[in-house]
C-alpha cells in the first residue's frame, strides 16, 4: 500500500491542556519529519469548549509508518508525553476520502463579518462598518468616557487588541478600526500613503461625532496615528506609539540591505507588487506563519492558531496586495511627512513602547524625530514585536498610567 494517511482523535479537558497538546505535537513534528517516508503532520483543534484535537499523519506507505512508530522507544515516549495532556480515542482511523482544490477558497465577507462580530461580542465589544468616502471601515467599539482609538498594524487587524480593549473600555470609549485595505475594511484602489489613511480614519471619527481623541497605534497603526496627530493637531490629546517608526522620519533608513538582514527580507518581497501577490495566493498561511515565527518572542502566549482571523481576512482577492501597499507607499509619501514635521514636532504627551526582543531602546530615536514631548519610553520585557498580544497586561499597565484610565 502506498500513500497512507492516519487520523487520531485526542480529548483534552481544558483549553490550556489542548494548547499544550498542540505545542507538544508541534515540538515533536521535526523528529517525525526526519524519518524515512514521512509526508506531513497536521492537527486541528475544536473551537470554544470543544477541547478535542484531530491529528492527521501522512506517510509514503504502511511499511514506512510501521518502521517509524512500532517499537520505537522515542516515539513511545513522545506519545506518553501527549497523554499527560489528553486522552487518545482508541484505534487509528484511515483516510477514505479527500478532495483537494488548488487552494483554500476565501470565505464571503458576510461570513467573516459575522464571525468577527461573535468574537468581539464575547469580550464585550460590538462591531459595525462606517462609511469613509468611497470605502467602508470595519470598527469594533465599547465603553463610555474620553475616546481612545486603537490602531493595528501589518499583517493583522483590530483583533490584535482583543486582550487590551475590554479592560480599557471599563473607563473609556474604545474605538478599533481595521485600517483600509487590511482586516475586514474595504480595499482602496489607491491612496495608501499615511496622510491619505489618516484622512480616511478622520472621516470615521467625524461620523462618530468625536472631537478630541487619544490615539494608540502599533506597527503601521503607530505610523498612522502619528501622522493623524501631526495633521489634526487640535484634535489629539495623547499618543501612544508602539513598535513602530515613521516613514519620512527615519523608517525608510532601516530598509538597508547591503548586509544580510533575515528578519527584514519580507519588505523587499512585498515591494515586488504583483509578483509577491501571485506567489502568496493560496499560501497565505505560510506567509503569516513566517512573520509570526520571525517577530513573535513569546510563542507560548500567542500560538499561531490565534492568528486564524488574520489568515482568513488576508485570503480575499486583492487583500494581500492592498495591505502591502503600506510598504510600497513609504518612499513616495516621505516628503509629505517631512513637511508635517517641519511645521513643528508634536507637543502633546507621547508614550513610546517597544518590545525587549524587538526594537527595544532603538525605537526612542525614531520617536524623537517627530516628537518634542516624550512622556516616557517603556521597553516591555519578554515581548517581541507584537506587544498587545504577547504582553497585554504589561502594556495595559503602561497605558493606564499614561492615559489616566
Amino acid at each position: 500500500m502506498t500513500g497512507i494517511t492516519f487520523f487520531n482523535m485526542w480529548q483534552a479537558d481544558s483549553h490550556e491542556k489542548q494548547e499544550k497538546l498542540i505545542e507538544e505535537m508541534r515540538a515533536e513534528a521535526p523528529t517525525f519529519a526526519a524519518k524515512d517516508g514521512f509526508v506531513s503532520l497536521t492537527a486541528w483543534k475544536g473551537e470554544g469548549t470543544d477541547y478535542r484535537v484531530l491529528a492527521e499523519g501522512r506517510w509514503a506507505s504502511q511499511a514506512h509508518f510501521d518502521a517509524a512508530v512500532a517499537g520505537n522507544a522515542a516515539t513511545l515516549a513522545a506519545r506518553a508525553r501527549l497523554e499527560t495532556f489528553a486522552k487518545p480515542a482508541p484505534g487509528l482511523f484511515v483516510e477514505c476520502f479527500r478532495f483537494t482544490g488548488e487552494s483554500e477558497p476565501a470565505r464571503p465577507l458576510e461570513s467573516l463579518l459575522r464571525d468577527a462580530a461573535n468574537r468581539w461580542k464575547k469580550v464585550g465589544l460590538e462591531t459595525k462598518r462606517i462609511r469613509a468616502g468611497q470605502i467602508s471601515i470595519h470598527v469594533a467599539s465599547a465603553g463610555k468616557g474620553r475616546p481612545v482609538i486603537l490602531f493595528h498594524g501589518y499583517p493583522q487587524s483590530g483583533e490584535i487588541w482583543r486582550r487590551v480593549a475590554p479592560e480599557l473600555a471599563r473607563e473609556r470609549q474604545v474605538i478599533i478600526p481595521d485600517l483600509p485595505g487590511m482586516g475586514l475594511s474595504d480595499i482602496k484602489q489607491r491612496g495608501y500613503d499615511l496622510l491619505a489613511i489618516a484622512e480616511d480614519i478622520h472621516a470615521v471619527v467625524t461620523a462618530l461625532g468625536l472631537r478630541e481623541v487619544d490615539l494608540v497605534g502599533h506597527d503601521w497603526g503607530g505610523a498612522v496615528a502619528a501622522v493623524y496627530a501631526l495633521h489634526y493637531r487640535q484634535e489629539v490629546q495623547r499618543l501612544t506609539f508602539i513598535e513602530s517608526a515613521l516613514g519620512g522620519a527615519g523608517f525608510e533608513n532601516v530598509w538597508v540591505f547591503n548586509a544580510p538582514n533575515p528578519a527584514m527580507t519580507f519588505i523587499p518581497f512585498l515591494l515586488a507588487g504583483d509578483l509577491s501577490e501571485e506567489l502568496v495566493a493560496g499560501r497565505e498561511e505560510i506567509w503569516l506563519r513566517h512573520l509570526w515565527q520571525t517577530f513573535t518572542h513569546n510563542k507560548t502566549r500567542v500560538p499561531f492558531t490565534e492568528w486564524r482571523p488574520y489568515l482568513e481576512a488576508m485570503r480575499p482577492p486583492g487583500l494581500f496586495r492592498s495591505s502591502g501597499e503600506y510598504y510600497r507607499s513609504v518612499y513616495g509619501a516621505a516628503e509629505s511627512v517631512r513637511k508635517l514635521i517641519a511645521a513643528g514636532k508634536l507637543t502633546i504627551p507621547v508614550l513610546s513602547v517597544s518590545g525587549e526582543a524587538s526594537l527595544g531602546a532603538a525605537q526612542l530615536t525614531f520617536v524623537q524625530a517627530f516628537v518634542g514631548n516624550i512622556a516616557r519610553h517603556v521597553v516591555i520585557p519578554g515581548s517581541g514585536h507584537f506587544v498587545p498580544e504577547e504582553q497585554p497586561q504589561a502594556l495595559l499597565s503602561a497605558l493606564n498610567s499614561f492615559l489616566g484610565v
